[in-house]
């Protein structure tokens, strides 16, 4: 076991060294599963944006119900304003 495994798993090193001393990266490794979407947007010559995406099945199941569960919320809210010029 490496020196620097040892002392990450003893809890002497922030999680950052502890990662980076091991060789981990931002990028993870591919979910068997994964899902990637790409789009590139160019507007004239002087402006052109890019934007990736990548998500898994759990995912998008996790992001449906956060969106509903604030929905829902925010239905509630409104049903229990009051009105605006009843008496």
């Amino acid at each position: 076991m490496s020196s620097a495994l040892q002392s990450f798993r003893s809890g002497d090193v922030p999680l950052e060294i502890g990662l980076a001393a091991l060789g981990g990266s931002s990028s993870a490794a591919p979910h068997p599963e994964e899902m990637k979407a790409g789009v590139e947007l160019r507007i004239g010559r002087g402006f052109a944006m890019s934007a990736s995406a990548r998500t898994t099945p759990a995912g998008l199941i996790c992001a449906a119900i956060a969106v509903s569960a604030i929905l829902l919320s925010a239905s509630a809210l409104l049903r229990a304003a009051p009105r605006r010029g009843s008496t």
